[in-house]
Parts: structure tokens; C-alpha cells; sequence
């Protein structure tokens, strides 16, 4: 069964031991830079939709401004946004974790750590640039980089001046299974991913494209366009669905000569500049055609199914179905431990659902959010019934738990980087 932490003493005294003996992977999705980017909403679940009939040229026309959208607010603001202020805790995070690398007794683990993110941005790139870690995005060469997996497999070492003395140098390598903003492709070889100057590629896609879905007046159809794409936006996630999405792109409008010489052509200039996987839960299929992505995935397989393995789970959901399938199946290996770090309590509730049945996965969460039903160290999952208006509590376990009920309304505490920083702290003291 699933094990419940507090970010405490106890747990700081368990990852001492944990980190000196176990292959350090982490698998960071888009909550790590909550807060930057804007999250995807409603756009998953549209382009789900509209690609169940793709020849609709209305539902072309939607899923050309729900790209452009997507670009616009999750995308572009990286050129701006990407910066020390913005990112002091990102940064702080890999400073502490190298300072955990290097405080590492162990001679047998290769000084390592293994980041798999399914995020395009630069964050990881620029957090550990800024405080000179190295690190391994697969790339090799200077005046023309390019991407190759097999980059991955090396060690780097220095020596000293003057003993000869050589000692390996930590390092971080970074894998971004769903691709990134700093992908190209060799207009020679369409199958090489090179390396893109992304600030450049970002600003010179928008100033291309901008013009095409601003308004100009009135009559102009991008109107009807834009109409639609708030209706979306506005709709709850539950109440979006295939009758809502028809009704709504019946207001849509344009003209053949729009959908021929706009539309269609953005849509392929945005997936011939970003060599991401969009998206949308046919990512898996976009993943095994492209031979990257698929050594990708493979890799991260390989990695988790390792002997003494942990693996770190931060800002990642996992409704990526491959991806939780692929971690599903690598409990298997009893010696693999996953300690998931939920956000909120909400957060928490749903990964102990997820991994209700597997007993080396921890969720770790703060012990205020169960302030009113704490039994020591253990989170109770109390269940409640309303009978008359008043809260009846079931009895599901055979010790009697004494629950109190707040009434005054307190905001919630999440548990986000800052914190879980001001953690790695004390785990990095209690490791010397």
C-alpha cells in the first residue's frame, strides 16, 4: 500500500540514508515552473476532439488558433520570462542537489543524476547554467550541435595539474522526452535534430505569424475565430465535449481561400519549426514515429527498472498515460522507490488513488494539511457522510481516530519549491 510523508525530520533521516546508496532520477513536469508558463486548460481536450474529424474545415480553423494560442501564452513568453529573478528557486533547487551529489560517500555510484522532463522550455538549461553545473542534453559539437542518445552514455572526469589525480565530475543529464524548444531539424537530413537558438526561432516565428490572427475589423472572420476559442476557454473541463465543441464552432467563419492559404499553412509551419510533441493524448503515437522520442521513453525505462533506484517526482501529474503506465510497471522492481512531492492536498489525494496499490511509492505532502486528522505521523483518509446537516464520520479502521473538524476557513498551504528547498537543506546538513 502506498506510504504518506510529511516533509519532517523523519523523512530527511530516510532520504540520508536513501540518496548514499541509490541511481538519482527525476521526473519534473510542468508544475516546476508554475507560474511562468501558462498552463494548457481546455487546449488537450479540444485538439482530442477535433481530431476525431479532422477533414472539418472549421475544426482546421480552431485547431490553427488553439496552436497559435498555445504559442502565444505557453511559448513565447520564455524570450521574457526565462530569468534569474524568475527562476531563484529553480536554481537553488539543482545548487542543492549538486551540493548532494558531491556530499556523496558512496565510490560505486556514478556521480549522476538522471532529470527526465516532458516540458519543452529552457528552465532546467538555464537554472543550472546559472550556477555553472554541467550538464548532458545529448548534444555534441559546438559550431553545428546535434542530438544523439547515445551521448548519454559517458562520464566525464578531471584530472588534477599536478598528481594526475582524476576525479569524476557530477553531472546532470537532462532528457526531454517530449522534445524541446531547442530542437531544429537539419534542412539536409530531416531525420538529424540539430540545435536551434530558441530566443531566436520564438521571435521570429511570432513576428511571422502575429499578423494573421490579430483583428482588423469588424467583418474580418479571425472575430468569429477568437469567439469561439473563449467559449472554450470558459467551458469546465467536465462540460467540454464533443455536442459542446459542434455547437460551438458552428459560429466560426471563413473563406475558402482563408482555410487554403492561412490556415493549413500555419499549421504546418508550426509543426515543421517546433519539434516538440503536442499537446494531446495521441502524444504516443506523435512518440514511437519519431525514433528520439522513442530512445527517449526507452531510456527512462531502463533507468527506473535499475537496481537501488529512486526516482523524484515533482510538478508531474501523470495524466500522461504512457508515462504512468511505463512507471507503473517498473514497481515491479522491488528495490525502485518513487517519492512523489504533491502540491496540494487535492494533488495528494489523486496520486494515492493512482498508486493506491503499490508499497515502494511514498506522497509526500505537509502535515498541515491534516491538522484536523492526524493520528502521529500517518495520513488518515477519513471518510464522511452528511446526515441532517451534520457530518457523521464512518469508522474504517479498527483503532478509534479522534477527528476535529475546523470551522474557520484557512488558504491552504502548498507545497512548492520554496519549500521543499528550505527541505533539501536540512536533508544536505544531515548528510554530512
Amino acid at each position: 500500500m502506498v506510504k504518506n510523508k510529511y516533509l519532517d525530520e523523519d523523512l530527511k533521516d530516510e532520504l540520508v540514508k536513501i540518496i548514499q546508496s541509490c541511481n538519482i532520477n527525476f521526473l519534473i513536469g510542468a508544475g516546476f515552473s508554475a507560474g511562468l508558463l501558462k498552463p494548457l486548460g481546455n487546449l488537450e481536450k479540444t485538439i482530442e476532439i477535433i481530431k476525431q474529424n479532422p477533414s472539418n474545415p472549421k475544426n482546421i480553423v480552431l485547431e490553427s488558433y488553439m496552436y497559435w494560442k498555445f504559442f502565444e501564452e505557453s511559448m513565447y513568453p520564455i524570450c521574457d520570462e526565462v530569468n534569474k529573478e524568475n527562476l531563484k528557486y529553480q536554481i537553488e533547487f539543482f545548487k542543492l542537489w549538486l551540493d548532494i551529489l558531491n556530499e556523496r560517500q558512496s565510490s560505486i555510484l556514478p556521480k549522476q543524476i538522471n532529470v527526465f522532463t516532458t516540458n519543452y522550455d529552457i528552465i532546467l538549461e538555464f537554472s543550472m547554467e546559472n550556477k555553472f553545473i554541467d550538464y548532458n542534453d545529448g548534444f555534441s559539437g559546438r559550431i553545428n550541435p546535434y542530438f544523439v542518445t547515445s551521448n548519454y552514455n559517458k562520464l566525464f572526469y578531471k584530472q588534477a595539474l599536478f598528481t594526475n589525480r582524476k576525479s569524476e565530475i557530477p553531472i546532470f543529464n537532462i532528457f526531454k522526452i517530449h522534445g524541446s524548444l531547442t530542437w531544429g531539424t537539419d534542412s539536409h537530413n530531416r531525420d538529424k535534430i540539430i540545435y536551434q537558438d530558441y530566443r531566436k526561432v520564438l521571435k521570429g516565428f511570432f513576428d511571422y505569424n502575429n499578423g494573421l490572427f490579430t483583428k482588423s475589423s469588424e467583418k474580418d472572420n479571425i472575430g468569429s475565430v477568437i469567439s469561439v476559442y473563449e467559449k472554450i476557454s470558459k467551458c469546465s473541463w467536465d462540460d467540454l465535449n464533443k455536442d459542446f465543441l459542434d455547437n460551438a464552432i458552428a459560429d466560426i467563419k471563413y473563406t475558402n481561400e482563408e482555410l487554403k492559404d492561412k490556415y493549413i499553412p500555419f499549421i504546418e509551419r508550426y509543426k515543421d519549426t517546433f519539434k516538440i510533441v503536442n499537446p494531446t493524448k495521441a502524444k504516443f503515437c506523435d512518440t514511437i514515429v519519431n525514433k528520439n522520442y522513442y530512445e527517449l521513453i526507452r531510456i527512462y525505462c531502463n533507468e527506473i527498472e535499475k537496481e537501488n533506484c529512486i526516482l523524484f517526482v515533482l510538478g508531474f501529474s501523470f495524466n500522461d498515460e504512457h508515462i504512468e503506465d511505463i512507471t507503473k510497471r517498473s514497481l515491479n522492481n522491488a528495490s525502485l522507490i518513487i517519492i512523489i512531492f504533491a502540491y496540494s492536498k487535492r494533488d495528494r489525494d489523486n496520486f494515492n488513488e493512482k498508486f493506491e496499490q503499490f508499497n515502494n511509492v511514498m506522497i509526500v505532502g505537509l502535515s498541515e494539511w491534516d491538522k484536523d486528522t492526524l493520528d502521529g505521523s500517518v495520513y488518515i483518509d477519513d471518510t464522511k457522510t452528511k446526515e441532517d446537516g451534520k457530518v457523521k464520520e464512518e469508522e474504517e479502521t479498527k483503532e478509534e481516530v479522534a477527528v476535529t473538524i475546523s470551522k474557520e476557513k484557512t488558504e491552504e498551504s502548498n507545497l512548492g519549491i520554496e519549500k521543499l528547498n528550505e527541505f533539501l537543506i536540512n536533508v544536505l546538513k544531515g548528510d554530512r
